[in-house]
């Protein structure tokens, strides 16, 4: 071939190549774009988002918040120009597939429902990030995308004391104008505030309805003053009750009831945080994972090795650090459980409210036709019982009455 054939050819190869890169963006656009299905949001950004989603889909170049969940994968995609976006991937799953049909039908996903949410007190004025789209991809899953909050949470921003009181105020004010929309959040506590710009943000709205109702916005301030509890002093969270309910200090007595009213809303979600608990650590889950030993089975923290367990087990005696406590079968262990797994439950439960006690390693259970015949619970080995105990009456009386507000019956307490 001539060399001027040659040049020519190459020239034309290397506009062809040229026009299949610059063709490369809108190809691939288009292939999302017959994979997913545009529900609503901002037109003028639908290549860009499409491109964004098409990348967490493909798990390139996004930045994990939360992945490994049943329910949702959460993630940070970089956009050009140094912009970021959040997206949220609602997970299908078979476990309630009845009822996620129905709400399809309905209209009622969670996908849906928070899109809706955001849309309409961005629209009253209420700081939340702003949604950007609401997709379903080819799989039936649901994508929401809304704008990146560069902030820090709220619990990080509190650890700077002399801006903390007008922090509190700012929080307190957004609940209050919340509220004042016609809202409540559902689930708001601590990690559902971010601060950007020296200013709260509300994030995470797909539990969010419309109420006016005293209790619901009692049972919100309730959870997120519960949410603060080892954070703020109890003058703290006075001021940020008094703010949230639009109160002017000092207070009346009105002012004083309605402020209690949170206290005991807050004691109640106190109550419930350690009930549920108890009964999700009775499940194989992040926190503990199924355990057999001997022809008995139970759960095992996974803050523990199971061979260090399964050491204890077969040698109680000379292992230090652990201790194991077997119980036997009792009637009313029909209807209760078995020891262990109660003793298991409740150590979850008083950890859950903050209160000391032995640290839980694994429970297991022995059962014949579906009745435990004896259990055995295994401990981390906290405290020198050759200490000696001082009597401290005071310390005691503390102790109980703190039990007794976190809802525990205290029953066969000794100094033991």
């Amino acid at each position: 071939m001539p060399r001027a054939s040659q040049r020519e050819w190459r020239s034309r190869r290397s506009r062809r190549a040229a026009a299949i890169a610059s063709d490369e963006p809108r190809r691939r656009a288009a292939e999302v774009s017959r994979a997913v299905q545009w529900l609503t949001g901002d037109a003028a950004r639908r290549a860009e988002l499409e491109d964004a989603i098409a990348r967490l889909e493909r798990g390139e170049g996004v930045e994990w918040v939360r992945q490994r969940d049943r329910r949702r994968r959460l993630a940070r995609i970089p956009l050009a120009g140094g912009r970021a976006c959040f997206a949220k991937h609602y997970l299908a799953g078979d476990r309630h597939s009845w009822r996620d049909a129905w709400k399809e039908r309905l209209g009622l996903v969670a996908a849906q429902r928070e899109w809706r949410t955001l849309a309409r007190l961005r629209a009253a004025g209420v700081p939340v990030p702003a949604p950007l789209v609401h997709a379903r991809l080819a799989s039936g899953e649901r994508m929401l995308v809304t704008e990146w909050i560069a902030g820090v949470p709220l619990a990080e921003a509190l650890a700077d004391a002399v801006r903390r009181p007008a922090l509190l105020a700012a929080v307190g004010a957004l609940v209050r104008a919340l509220h004042e929309a016609g809202w409540v959040h559902r689930d708001l506590h601590r990690e559902n505030i971010l601060i950007a710009g020296g200013a709260p943000v509300l994030v995470d709205l797909q539990a969010a309805r419309r109420s006016r109702s005293d209790a619901a916005r009692l049972r919100d301030l309730g959870r997120l003053d519960h949410s603060l509890r080892r954070l703020l002093s109890r003058g703290d969270r006075v001021r940020l009750r008094a703010s949230a309910l639009g109160l002017a200090r000092p207070l009346d007595a009105a002012g004083r009831a309605a402020v209690r009213a949170v206290g005991a809303a807050s004691l109640a979600r106190a109550r419930a945080h350690a009930n549920s608990r108890a009964r999700r650590s009775l499940r194989e889950g992040r926190r503990a994972q199924r355990f057999e030993f001997g022809g008995g089975r139970g759960l095992v923290s996974r803050a523990f090795d199971p061979a260090a367990v399964y050491a204890v087990l077969a040698a109680p005696a000379a292992t230090v650090g652990f201790e194991v406590r077997p119980y036997r079968f009792a009637p009313r262990d029909l209807w209760r459980g078995s020891a262990a797994r109660r003793a298991w439950a409740v150590a979850h439960a008083l950890e859950a409210s903050d209160l000391a006690c032995v640290t839980p390693v694994a429970f297991l259970e022995w059962r014949r036709f579906a009745v435990a015949l004896r259990s055995a619970l295994v401990v981390a080995d906290d405290c020198d019982a050759r200490a000696p105990i001082a009597p401290d009456a005071e310390a005691a009386a503390l102790l109980l009455a703190r039990l007794d507000e976190a809802g525990f019956e205290a029953r066969g307490l000794d100094a033991r």
